[in-house]
């Protein structure tokens, strides 16, 4: 987690040192240790701090003396000790983050290279299935190479599902297998990324949407001659989006229809 966007508030001990704060104070001494905790140590100065607590220069000076407290002043800036030990923490726990993210992605790229041998040592000839079916075996039946690929697949499922932001809750149930089982299909993992990328806004409700995209896509592709993409929100000569114009064009007469239906037969008699 990013120590800009959490900040860890341990209520009892928050309570413990705060209870002869007033609701006032209480409020301003918070904001402070929030712009503590995304831009650090605060400036030695009332105007500043005034703005931070969103009250008025003299508001502050009234209240000021009880805050002060729970700072040292060092340097021309006001200190947290609590606040720098948990930035501190904060820290230490992204940058491990990172670094297993940096490993994992590394990792992703050698297992991609490993199924890509497979395939290419495969029989000359063979249908995509199979070479598909024969590269999974070679990759699965080598340990190293199996703990790769989950990784690979586990990050292509967070990626999805972070990308499908909009989607229904349930949508990331069965998720992880619905990947798996559409790339010992042979679909690639540009497919998989293209498919989530037109999912935003659709809000599917589970990833059958996923497998029906990618299918659908590679179907359209092989027609001869091809058909323009069926799920392409952005490209308004697709047949959704075409689909979609003529149901809000019948939705429109329709409602004109209904409108004038009433006033029409009044004059007719």
């Amino acid at each position: 987690m990013k120590p800009d966007t959490y900040m860890p508030l341990v209520i009892g001990d928050y309570l413990k040192d705060t209870s002869r704060l007033s609701c006032e104070e209480h409020g301003a001494y918070l904001l402070l240790l929030m712009d503590y905790w995304v831009n650090g140590p605060l400036p030695n100065n009332d105007k500043n701090l005034a703005t931070i607590c969103k009250i008025s220069a003299l508001r502050w000076r009234v209240i000021r003396k009880s805050i002060q407290r729970y700072f040292t002043v060092k340097d021309g800036y006001w200190r947290n000790k609590r606040a720098d030990e948990e930035l501190q923490r904060a820290n230490e726990k992204s940058g491990k983050a990172r670094d297993a993210a940096n490993s994992r992605w590394g990792r992703s790229g050698r297992i991609a290279d490993a199924y890509a041998d497979a395939m290419r040592t495969d029989m000359p000839g063979a249908c995509p299935a199979s070479a598909t079916a024969t590269a999974s075996s070679k990759v699965e039946n080598n340990p190293d190479t199996a703990a790769l690929a989950a990784d690979s697949i586990t990050a292509l499922t967070n990626d999805i599902e972070k990308t499908v932001s909009s989607a229904h809750e349930s949508f990331g149930f069965g998720l992880r297998t619905m990947v798996e089982m559409l790339l010992s299909e042979g679909h690639t993992e540009a497919e998989l990324r293209e498919a989530a990328t037109c999912a935003i806004g659709r809000d599917p409700k589970n990833p059958n949407y996923l497998r029906n995209t990618v299918r659908g896509r590679r179907d359209d592709a092989a027609r001869t001659p091809p058909r323009k993409p069926r799920y392409n929100p952005t490209d308004a000569s697709s047949p959704d989006a075409v689909r979609e114009r003529r149901t809000g064009i019948l939705a429109g007469f329709g409602e004109k229809l209904h409108g004038n239906g009433p006033a029409s037969h009044e004059e007719g008699s």
